[in-house]
């Protein structure tokens, strides 16, 4: 699945009370200039296997409490802000690009 363009936020559980899991096998892609997509701390958890990536002056924050990266997470030209307690085994690649870390970060190899 692709996500990508202006405003997003992914998060309110509507449906079920409390937090929720997501697991992003694809792309979430924040490619419109002056705009976000944002993971929300209503996402108890997030998991990355695919790509997460800012580009075009866009930006991706992920706020998730808890979230894991074994793919690949990329700014070129856009702003990506991390908070929450994350682990990456993965991919990290900043070029040209703001980078807003929070919360506490845990290398895995």
């Amino acid at each position: 699945m692709l996500v990508h363009g202006g405003y997003a936020h992914i998060g309110a559980a509507v449906l079920t009370a409390g937090s929720f899991w997501l697991t992003n096998y694809g792309t979430v892609l924040g490619d419109f200039s002056g705009q976000s997509i944002t993971i929300g701390s209503e996402v108890g958890w997030f998991v990355n296997y695919g790509w997460v990536q800012a580009t075009n002056n866009g930006a991706v924050n992920i706020s998730s409490p808890n979230w894991i990266s074994a793919g690949t997470m990329i700014a070129n030209g856009g702003s990506v802000g991390w908070s929450g307690q994350w682990t990456n085994s993965g991919t990290i690649n900043i070029t040209n690009s703001s980078l807003y870390l929070g919360g506490s970060l845990r290398w895995r190899s």
